[in-house]
């Protein structure tokens, strides 16, 4: 009835609204099991008892779970909700939503693991976690990763803003507009209240009463395009919102 996306719609529609995030959060358990290899130490390692008494009490409560185990777990939620929407056939950006913070924890995950590889690497190179310790290069590297993310970001915000505000605008230019020009047509316009004597620049115009509109009975037809409908709440009380009947025959929400 809806339609069906194709495996990857998820891969493109995170890459598209989450940039480097999203394939970093992907890669989010792959990083873990290389640092276990290659870099245990960055994990914690076990959990050490420092007194004799705590050691005899972990032999008799047994092995505690380790931070490999236990970060792990931690990162399963996004890829099981990620395999689960994937393998429905009826995919929506939407769908995604819940699992948003646990994509940013994967990829904050994935960053601080591969900032750990630059370090013991590092280390590796100049035989000195000294200098290591000095080198503002770990900073500047997390610093760049979350600047370029968060400047795709915004650039993605204000796009999605510049090209699809036509629908918001259309209902700010019916209120301050259309209908006011309607009212005074029609001599239903409610007199100006007069200026405030300390009337500044930078004051908001008087707001129009719209609420004689309700006596014209008026209706906005918005044509098939329901699925860009806003809001009845940025329309005037008294404008009844109609669409014409397309070909879509799927369920719609009351009063489409």
């Amino acid at each position: 009835m809806y339609g069906t996306e194709p495996w990857y719609y998820y891969l493109f529609n995170l890459l598209l609204n989450f940039n480097i995030l999203a394939p970093l959060a992907l890669l989010a358990l792959p990083a873990l099991l290389i640092t276990y290899v290659w870099d245990n130490k960055r994990l914690g390692g076990p959990l050490l008892s420092t007194s004799t008494a705590e050691k005899e009490k972990d032999k008799e409560l047994g092995t505690r779970s380790s931070p490999l185990t236990l970060l792990a777990f931690r990162m399963m939620p996004f890829y099981v909700w990620f395999v689960i929407l994937t393998v429905q056939p009826h995919k929506e950006e939407r769908f995604f939503f819940p699992a948003y913070p646990f994509l940013a924890f994967n990829a904050a995950v994935t960053l601080y693991l591969v900032r750990g590889w630059l370090e013991t690497a590092y280390v590796g190179i100049t035989k000195s976690p000294y200098q290591a310790s000095r080198t503002s290069f770990f900073q500047l590297f997390t610093l760049a990763v979350i600047v370029f993310a968060s400047a795709v970001s915004i650039s993605r915000v204000l796009a999605q803003g510049y090209y699809f505000h036509a629908p918001l605008q259309l209902a700010y230019e019916l209120e301050t507009k259309e209908l006011v020009r309607v009212l005074n047509v029609t001599g239903l316009l409610p007199p100006t209240p007069p200026p405030s004597p300390r009337k500044n620049k930078n004051d908001e115009p008087p707001r129009v009463d719209l609420r004689p509109i309700r006596a014209l009975n008026m209706t906005l037809c918005l044509g098939k395009e329901w699925h860009r409908f806003t809001s009845h709440f940025l329309f005037a009380d008294g404008i009844n919102v109609e669409f014409v009947k397309s070909d879509f025959d799927g369920m719609l929400p009351r009063h489409f």
